[in-house]
């Protein structure tokens, strides 16, 4: 018994003692963090352990987040995700429409920011990646009082850096991504880069190119100095392609205009048309020799060939999607779905002549222009075009040019907008409004500008991405041939400012 009396009371004992320094632990441990952080050090320096104490506490944080995200379910993941979108979307908004209208005060004094519609731009950008989103913006398009600006291309300084486009220009191209910029190609084989703000030419890419070419063999089988006859640059702005008489493909780089790869005479004729697919490294190719390739440029590497003109093939485009658009000499019009491995026909009317320039408008609307001076509208809806501008660059008879003056060699618009140009051998570039669901039919494709100032065969057209500006490459004879030749042009490039008076209406 007195063993089992001691045992309690110090048991007892024990337990008094835990509770007191229980209770007074709380307190000191406030005096300290107090006195630690409040307290000056010898040298007069202020301790930093509280900041530490949050630096640990927010990589403890971290590293609960980082364990969180591991536990996480992929539906969580893109319900996060989605959410941060969001988030970002209103911030953006939120700086951008800050500035333009004021925000609305409540009674105490917090500011409400303007809520953004963020449905809507949602919506625009679905339509845009899926390439049906359309601007309207021909109908504010104005040209400036000044006019366009002739840049021609004269021999360099450098020493051996002889003449360029001493002949006709027959391609032009602006990349997607970076408006300033501008390559055009001649019939003299020259390949020449420009800067649009500066209205200069690029000597940097330009010597290079022309370095590159003359370090080619030389021989019957040389391709130095052969005709090029298209042109096209993809929207990363890294990679120019150019395509020539002797159905030679080459890849040059934009930067230093050095070759990056030949693919030495793969059309058995001159390739007439180069395009890449918008976003892609994939290139689409149309000859003389009546057939339509794909090449893949991540791999340099040819893919496949398709199969359909009964004549050479003139013209090619694309824009987003995997469709092909091409024209040719058997007056008919393509629209191959390469995907589904197939392909639309679409033909003009009997006495159409041959079609020579084609561009898509939206990813169902293309235009196309023909040798009897016609511009049409088409669907891929449907096989007859839904309007035709009968002598938009004037008729046979007219004056005395040849018959290919009244012939529409060049055509451009503005992707995913309603701003499409043409040019022909009279020097005209006339702007329209394209529209092909008006119910009025003289509203369908009408004319609201035209370029003054440009003289010759407008054998290209090119217009940068928003649209305010569009290039000509000229010259004084056609771009396939030489039926005719005009004296008295010069082979220059002309570069065109357009204002856009309220742009960025949503179709």
């Amino acid at each position: 018994r007195s063993l089992e009396e001691k045992r309690s009371a110090a048991s007892g004992e024990a337990m008094k003692r835990t509770r007191s320094r229980a209770a007074a632990r709380p307190a000191e441990e406030e005096d300290e963090v107090t006195s630690d952080s409040e307290s000056p050090s010898s040298d007069g320096r202020v301790n930093d352990s509280a900041g530490s104490s949050s630096d640990s506490e927010e990589r403890e944080d971290g590293q609960a987040g980082d364990s969180k995200r591991r536990r996480e379910t992929p539906e969580q993941k893109r319900l996060r995700l989605a959410k941060a979108y969001l988030r970002s979307m209103e911030i953006e908004g939120g700086g951008q429409e800050g500035g333009e209208e004021e925000s609305g005060t409540d009674e105490d004094g917090v500011t409400d920011p303007k809520p953004v519609d963020i449905s809507e731009r949602l919506k625009v950008e679905a339509l845009a990646q899926r390439g049906h989103y359309q601007r309207k913006i021909a109908d504010g398009v104005s040209l400036p009082e000044e006019g366009c600006s002739r840049l021609i291309c004269r021999p360099m300084k450098r020493q051996g850096g002889g003449g360029f486009h001493r002949k006709s220009l027959t391609g032009v191209c602006i990349p997607g991504g970076d408006g300033t910029k501008c390559y055009s190609v001649s019939k003299c084989g020259a390949l020449v880069g420009w800067d649009l703000d500066t209205l200069s030419r690029n000597n940097t890419f330009t010597y290079g190119a022309r370095q590159a070419q003359r370090s080619r063999p030389s021989g019957p089988a040389s391709t130095s100095a052969e005709p090029l006859y298209s042109v096209c640059c993809s929207d990363d702005g890294r990679t120019v392609v150019t395509g020539g008489h002797s159905g030679t493909i080459t890849a040059w780089d934009a930067r230093s205009g050095e070759v990056v790869k030949t693919f030495e005479k793969v059309h058995k004729a001159e390739v007439t048309g180069l395009t890449f697919q918008s976003g892609t490294q994939q290139l689409f190719s149309c000859s003389r020799d009546r057939t339509v390739k794909i090449w893949s440029l991540d791999d340099m590497a040819y893919v496949d060939t398709l199969f359909g003109h009964v004549q050479g093939c003139t013209q090619i485009d694309c824009l987003r999607k995997e469709r092909v658009i091409s024209v040719g000499e058997d007056r008919t019009c393509r629209l191959w779905k390469v995907q589904d491995e197939t392909q639309l026909l679409f033909k003009g009317t009997p006495c159409s002549g041959n079609v020579d320039a084609c561009c898509f408008v939206n990813g169902t609307t293309f235009v196309t222009g023909s040798q009897d001076s016609s511009v049409s509208l088409w669907s891929m809806f449907k096989k007859r075009p839904v309007y035709t501008v009968r002598g938009a660059h004037g008729s046979h008879g007219d004056g005395d040019g040849s018959a290919c003056s009244t012939w529409v060699h060049s055509l451009a618009a503005c992707a995913n907008t309603d701003l499409v140009a043409s040019g022909g051998g009279d020097g005209r570039v006339t702007l329209y409004r394209v529209d092909p669901e008006d119910q009025t039919a003289s509203e369908r494709m009408r004319a609201v500008g035209e370029v003054e100032g440009v003289e010759g065969y407008v054998n290209a057209l090119a217009f940068n991405a928003e649209g305010t500006v569009l290039v000509a490459g000229a010259g004084q004879e056609p771009r396939l041939g030489r039926w005719d030749r005009n004296p008295s042009s010069k082979n220059a490039l002309y570069v065109q400012r357009l204002a856009l008076g309220g742009a960025g209406n949503d179709g």
